[in-house]
């Protein structure tokens, strides 16, 4: 039943803005929300200018070992990039299940991948949030405490 489904995962959503309010001892959790939205828009937008403006210089570039390290730049701004779009995803998933509002769409989330995660998916047949969030789990090195 999708609407089962559906109840479930805003329940999930629910607990687990519920556990980080009393982590952070914050009331107004909306709010919080909120404000982490935004910071993370602010976020994506310096990265997204900042790989523009290395992408715009790598094609000036001229010696090998300057391009080679501009790509390498690009490529953690992708990666920080897909990390910064799940994380707003989710937050906005967490305030949806508060406001007992429909969950986002995960077009939103999935348009805006880079294309090596992009590449993965399609190569695994998963393009879901799930997936993704996998993928970018998958590049973090593994901490244990």
């Amino acid at each position: 039943c999708p609407e089962e489904m559906q109840g479930w995962i805003a329940n999930i959503h629910s607990a687990c803005i519920s556990s980080m309010a009393r982590q952070m001892n914050r009331s107004n959790v909306c709010k919080l929300l909120k404000a982490e939205i935004h910071k993370l828009e602010n976020s994506i937008d310096l990265d997204l200018k900042m790989r523009k403006m290395a992408s715009m210089q790598s094609n000036l570039v001229k010696e090998p070992e300057m391009r080679l390290v501009l790509e390498k730049q690009m490529l953690e701004w992708e990666n920080n990039l897909d990390r910064l779009y799940m994380e707003q995803f989710q937050l906005r998933c967490y305030l949806a299940a508060l406001q007992d509002q429909p969950l986002p769409s995960a077009k939103s989330l999935l348009s805006n991948i880079s294309k090596l995660a992009r590449t993965s998916l399609v190569s695994l047949g998963v393009s879901s949030p799930c997936s993704f969030h996998a993928t970018i789990c998958s590049r973090l090195p593994l901490t244990l405490s």
